[in-house]
């Protein structure tokens, strides 16, 4: 019959952070297309994930509350949303990230309540263990028994877990070895002593949550973070004009001589930065491979610390710690973390000593390669269901996000954010997430699966 409406796609999501969240709104705000969706995530409140499960409100967003809007056509949603709340918003400010969270939800409440006829969302607090195909579609199989079948899975995984260097197991037994972002890790920062010497392994935005958070308890002990570079991410600010980007396939010399040229003219840092993440993934494809390696193993932790900023008022009260003598930044590789009277011990590489302290935060980032991540990960790749890039940053995936296989053949496993970092690079802030959701949407309902 002419105009009758296709039977209903079943779309499985692994993740339940802004990801998989923002996939389920997507699809569901389609009406080309019924969908029922199963979103498999283990937390009851969903949109959280590792960035936004923090209810601390010193924890702020990293993004102007203008440009945080999570649908790719309207990136000022978030603003507005902010705006109907008591108090209102200013564009420029950064706002807590449990607030986002809240908005996320919102967003997810009003997709759902106006979903086309023959769209259904569920919520599955579980984790999955093992996808398998049977019969053409996918089933995955819960840790608690059980199993979903669905004709598509979108691996919607956040960011692995953080990269320790090697660590005696006694330490996390005894709670001196924490992992902040997890909800038994905030647990114990909370009951971190007033003057106990606290070690931080990693110097990135996870540790100015952490220093932040410390300093809001009342903590007055000495602060120790250590990393390779012992750099810190800038703060936000005012940009000049900004300069035309590196061209696409330019070496990974002429993009350093095109970043000097720039820096020279007097544009600043954050303009050069600014012009070059619009075309930062089509020049990252572009990039040999030996390139990249070498960005990733000399330059990567620079590019960091320009690229991911932080909300202005967090990095003055981080240069205030510092400056009364509170906070102290070590350049130096940490090869080990070892226990014993009461204390944490990291040992430093080529000689440089080691670092003693009653706590130790491990805020290092996240684990590059995603086999490590979970069994799931490991167990698709081991079966050839999933293939790691050349530099084991993430898994290979087409251009519609779609994973491929150990022959090079798409698959019915889709990827979103830092699963596809070795190819895109740039792929686990809201700019790169938001737009990614709404293309793997499309692509589902339009029928444009292997």
């Amino acid at each position: 019959m002419a105009g009758r409406m296709r039977p209903a796609l079943g779309v499985a999501i692994v993740g339940g952070g802004f990801s998989g969240l923002m996939v389920a709104a997507n699809l569901l705000r389609r009406g080309d297309q019924p969908v029922r969706i199963t979103l498999i995530e283990p937390a009851e409140r969903l949109g959280e994930g590792a960035a936004y499960a923090t209810e601390d409100p010193l924890h702020l967003l990293n993004v102007p509350a203008k440009r945080m809007g999570a649908w790719a056509d309207d990136h000022e949603h978030f603003y507005r949303w902010v705006c109907q709340r008591p108090g209102g918003c200013d564009p420029g400010s950064f706002q807590p990230r449990s607030l986002y969270a809240k908005y996320l939800r919102s967003v997810l409440d009003d997709a759902v309540e106006r979903a086309g006829e023959g769209g259904s969302f569920s919520h599955v607090r579980e984790r999955v263990v093992e996808i398998v195909r049977e019969d053409g579609r996918l089933v995955l199989s819960l840790f608690g028994g059980g199993s979903v079948c669905a004709d598509a899975c979108v691996l919607a995984l956040g960011l692995g877990p953080p990269a320790s260097p090697p660590a005696d197991p006694g330490l996390v037994a005894d709670g001196r070895l924490i992992d902040p972002w997890t909800e038994e890790g905030r647990r114990r920062v909370a009951k971190i002593g007033r003057g106990e010497r606290v070690l931080i392994v990693g110097s990135g935005l996870t540790m100015l949550d952490a220093a932040i958070t410390l300093d809001a308890q009342g903590h007055r002990g000495p602060i120790d973070a250590v990393s390779v570079r012992g750099l810190i991410p800038r703060p936000h600010g005012p940009s000049g004009a900004c300069p035309e980007g590196p061209p696409v396939g330019a070496s990974l010399r002429e993009q350093r001589r095109w970043m000097r040229g720039v820096l020279a003219s007097g544009a600043g840092w954050r303009s050069a930065v600014d012009a070059y993440r619009p075309d930062a993934q089509r020049i990252w494809g572009s990039m040999h491979t030996r390139d990249r390696e070498r960005f990733v193993r000399r330059l990567a932790p620079f590019w960091d610390v320009h690229r991911h900023r932080c909300a202005p008022d967090v990095h003055t009260r981080i240069l205030a710690m510092h400056d009364e003598g509170r906070l102290r930044l070590h350049a130096a590789r940490v090869i080990g973390l070892a226990g014993g009277g009461g204390k944490v011990r990291a040992e430093l590489a080529r000689g440089a000593g080691c670092l003693e302290a009653e706590v130790c935060l491990l805020c290092t980032g996240p684990h590059a390669d995603p086999r490590a991540w979970s069994a799931l990960v490991r167990g698709l790749a081991e079966r050839g269901e999933v293939a790691p890039d050349p530099l084991g940053l993430g898994l290979l995936s087409d251009d519609l996000g779609r994973a491929l296989d150990c022959d090079g053949r798409p698959t019915d496993l889709w990827l979103i954010g830092a699963l596809r970092r070795g190819e895109l690079w740039e792929t686990t802030a809201v700019p790169e997430l938001r737009v990614q959701a709404a293309a793997i949407a499309s692509a589902l309902v339009s029928g444009r699966t292997c």
